[in-house]
């Protein structure tokens, strides 16, 4: 079984039929279900679309969301040392790459 980390880019644009990425979400969520691929996300991602649907009709939606990961274990809370972690192998990784102008 797949295990798949949903980002805020995806949760949002499942929420949004306007965002560019909503029909692209709705077919790879449609295939994650097909494939019975198990989800998780993190605190951070779930507080960051949180904040992004609270004043929209999909305010519940990401509660029940948040609720649902949590009965099922799915939802990862970052420790202080994750956290630092991910910046140090973010800010190696940029030195191992030429600049570019962007």
């Amino acid at each position: 079984m797949n295990r798949v980390l949903l980002d805020s880019v995806g949760i949002l644009a499942l929420c949004d039929i306007r965002d560019q990425w909503h029909e692209a979400a709705t077919e790879a969520f449609a295939r994650m279900l097909e494939e019975q691929a198990e989800v998780c996300t993190t605190t951070f991602v779930l507080a960051e679309c949180g904040n992004a649907l609270a004043r929209t009709k999909f305010r519940q939606s990401i509660v029940d969301l948040r609720l649902r990961l949590e009965k099922e274990n799915a939802l990862i809370n970052p420790s202080d040392a994750d956290w630092h972690d991910a910046w140090t192998h973010y800010g190696s990784e940029l030195s191992r790459r030429p600049r570019s102008g962007r």
